[in-house]
């Protein structure tokens, strides 16, 4: 596995990092970290394996306060986050609390909507095998989604490709297959859904794909069909 990338600000007070990961050893994807300036403190969203270079290239930016672990599938390098940032916080939906009960931190439930300093979050609801927690950076009109939507251009080996094809994400802005077989509920979805295009931004920063950095809420109510 190839070390994240190094940590680059795509905006003031927000940057990302991302590495390679291999699902079986065979699908290829990048998955993407986070990281927020909330005006009081920083949060890490999502998560990639912390070199001691990238930790304190983090703690030169800020106090580390959040960390975020978005959604029941991302959540292999909350623990190592917080072993490196001991005096952040962690927060999860309650599906991971469920699945993880060895991390301990804060739940975020359906119906809340904690603010991280300027930062504001929803948790998407209808969907309670995933609870995928969606952050808006006010300051620079910045979406951070992690499974709610795909923007895989590029990968590695013909696999993948099958892959993104099977499940409605190759090459193009989509919403996996996979997830929308996740929606249980689909009115408590579809509130939430409103309420995030409601929300002012324009970048759309995903875990995996390339980032929208314009015209982003028009591009994610259309692939969503919003």
């Amino acid at each position: 596995m190839q070390q994240p990338k190094v940590l680059e600000e795509l905006a003031p007070g927000v940057w990302h990092s991302e590495h390679d990961l291999f699902i079986l050893g065979m699908v290829h994807f990048r998955t993407r970290m986070v990281v927020l300036d909330t005006g009081d403190g920083l949060m890490l969203h999502g998560g990639v394996p912390l070199d001691d270079s990238q930790a304190e290239h983090i703690g030169r930016l800020g106090e580390v306060k959040h960390v975020l672990a978005p959604n029941s599938f991302h959540h292999l390098y909350a623990r190592p986050a917080l072993e490196r940032f001991p005096g952040a916080k962690l927060w999860r939906g309650a599906a991971l609390a469920r699945k993880r009960p060895d991390l301990t931190g804060e739940v975020i439930e359906a119906g809340q909507a904690p603010r991280f300093g300027e930062v504001q979050s929803l948790l998407l609801g209808g969907m309670p095998k995933l609870d995928e927690v969606i952050v808006l950076h006010p300051a620079t009109r910045t979406l951070v989604v992690t499974d709610l939507v795909f923007n895989i251009l590029e990968y590695k080996g013909w696999l993948s490709g099958l892959v993104f094809r099977l499940t409605g994400t190759h090459k193009k802005l989509g919403q996996s297959r996979l997830l929308r077989s996740a929606i249980k509920q689909k009115a408590a979805y579809q509130a939430s859904l409103e309420q995030i295009l409601a929300w002012d931004f324009d970048r759309v920063i995903m875990a995996h794909g390339e980032v929208l950095e314009t015209d982003g809420k028009d591009r994610l109510a259309r692939a969503l069909g919003a």
